[in-house]
């Protein structure tokens, strides 16, 4: 059971371009390097996931879209309140217990500082060494435990956006 954990692609400064956080939209420079990123994950053979799951705000809903376009076109796709910003650790991971059921590897994209977190906690048991999700960049892991809330799981590759020149 593997897990991809990616953060959306920029999407500016908050409270320059929107008033509302979560219309925030991708820039063209975050569109881009979502793209590369995608293109990359294909160049480099991991498999696709059989679902991509984002966050209900449009930078990571635009994200998912490029990512499912681009790397899993045959996945289904899905938006869940449970990897929002500020959303309990435990919630978090019952939802993703709940996706492995029926997948066997699944796409979170979402935002900083949960999935950070949430993938240290995964791999470390804790928030301490955290694993640091650059915009666009992709964390893999794979899971050894769904049992929460000791959910963990071995920290296959952290693949930030200046892999392959993306973030040039």
């Amino acid at each position: 059971m593997d897990l991809y954990l990616m953060r959306h692609g920029d999407a500016g400064d908050a409270g320059v371009t929107y008033t509302d956080d979560a219309a925030r939209k991708l820039t063209d420079i975050g569109k881009a390097k979502t793209r590369a990123m995608a293109r990359a994950l294909n160049a480099m053979k991991y498999e696709a996931p059989s679902i991509v799951i984002s966050s209900p705000l449009v930078r990571a809903i635009e994200t998912a879209e490029i990512v499912h376009d681009l790397f899993a076109p045959d996945a289904k796709r899905e938006t869940t309140n449970a990897i929002l910003p500020g959303s309990e650790m435990e919630t978090s991971m019952a939802y993703l217990a709940s996706m492995f059921k029926k997948h066997e590897t699944v796409m979170l994209v979402g935002h900083e500082p949960h999935l950070s977190h949430f993938g240290s906690i995964l791999i470390a048991g804790s928030y301490g060494g955290s694993i640091e999700m650059k915009k666009s960049a992709v964390a893999i892991i794979t899971m050894s435990s769904l049992d929460v809330p000791r959910m963990r799981g071995l920290l296959r590759a952290l693949l930030p956006p200046k892999l392959a020149h993306l973030d040039q």
